[in-house]
């Protein structure tokens, strides 16, 4: 993509506070691990191959790598690596969620051509597996791919993991979320290596955005601009196109996911829906609030259709987001709780 195109699909986006489709202005491919549309991207099956029970006693504080392998019914096989990642999580979880590091030459012709590391996001524990907190966190993320291409994208994965020490057996749902480096090349953007980004720097009309989403999915477990020991930015990643864009993730501790691991560890205690949004993005604020308003029908037609991963408690995520949109549809709301509540 020339950079004259990038360009000016970021000033559109900025002008009108429209979510400018970057990706479409994209050269048509082969089939991509996390294609544009969700109907697009059927949930896999894979088989990883490791050493389970040995990467389960690393505990929530020590970190190491796995050498492991997955396979697909087609026929791929593919060397790599497995660590644990994150803290929170690993504290309550059983089945920590994991980072596969690929080796990049060997991907060539599969699927997985040109990853490296992707974060697999499991299933937790038994336990929580009955919860739907998995599905719903997908939910979330799919949500936002409907207000903004500048997004992660996610793909559901059926995984039995195979324990390479007695070959014992275990299937469970799982998601990928598409890697930050690939998101930053398929915006025409880049990463931002930074300890903070200044208010000034956002791009005011997608900060929003993001603003609105966490509102709405009830999430004030992240920040825009700070986050802890000097790096940038707390569960959002500061990417840089005509000015910088930080994309959330890691919704587990909203409310419409609420899982129950995340209170103590988020320090926000009981998830609950406050808007974080910045005063000085106001103006800003009623374009994109018109920008979700319009997408009400699809984002409450996801949520009741959602499939891809099992356990979601539609009904529940249902009325969640009923909620927030008869927030937005009441100007005296939307001045109460947003307007007035910006920080």
């Amino acid at each position: 993509m020339s950079r004259r195109i990038v360009y000016w699909a970021s000033v559109l986006f900025a002008l009108v506070g429209t979510p400018v489709s970057v990706a479409s202005l994209l050269p048509q491919g082969a089939p991509s691990l996390f294609p544009a549309d969700p109907a697009a991207a059927h949930p896999l099956t894979i088989e990883l191959h490791l050493p389970l029970k040995q990467l389960k006693k690393l505990g929530p504080t020590l970190d190491g790598a796995f050498p492991a392998r997955l396979a697909m019914a087609d026929g791929t096989d593919l060397p790599l690596d497995i660590s644990p990642r994150g803290k929170s999580r690993r504290k309550t979880c059983s089945h920590p969620p994991l980072r596969l590091n690929f080796k990049k030459k060997a991907t060539t012709g599969t699927l997985f051509e040109g990853q490296n590391k992707l974060k697999l996001v499991t299933h937790c524990s038994r336990k929580l597996s009955r919860g739907g907190y998995l599905a719903a966190e997908m939910l979330a993320y799919r949500l936002f791919n409907l207000l903004s291409e500048v997004s992660f994208r996610v793909r559901a994965v059926e995984v039995t993991y195979v324990d390479s020490d007695d070959l014992s057996r275990q299937t469970w749902p799982a998601f990928l979320i598409e890697h930050k480096r690939q998101l930053a090349a398929r915006v025409g953007g880049e990463l931002l290596d930074t300890e903070a980004v200044e208010l000034a720097q956002l791009n005011a009309s997608y900060a929003a955005m993001v603003s609105i989403f966490s509102y709405m999915i009830g999430n004030i477990d992240f920040s825009l601009r700070r986050g802890p020991a000097n790096e940038c930015c707390h569960n959002a990643v500061p990417i840089a196109l005509t000015d910088t864009f930080s994309v959330p993730y890691d919704f587990d501790a909203s409310m419409l996911v609420g899982a129950p691991y995340t209170a103590a560890s988020s320090g926000s205690g009981k998830p609950r829906r406050v808007y974080r949004g910045y005063c000085a993005h106001n103006a800003q604020l009623l374009s994109a609030l018109d920008d979700v308003l319009a997408q009400q029908d699809a984002v409450l037609k996801m949520t009741r259709e959602f499939s891809d991963l099992p356990g979601l408690k539609h009904a529940r995520a249902e009325r969640l987001l009923r909620k927030f949109f008869a927030v937005l549809s009441s100007e005296k709301a939307v001045r109460r709780k947003l307007v007035n509540n910006c920080r």
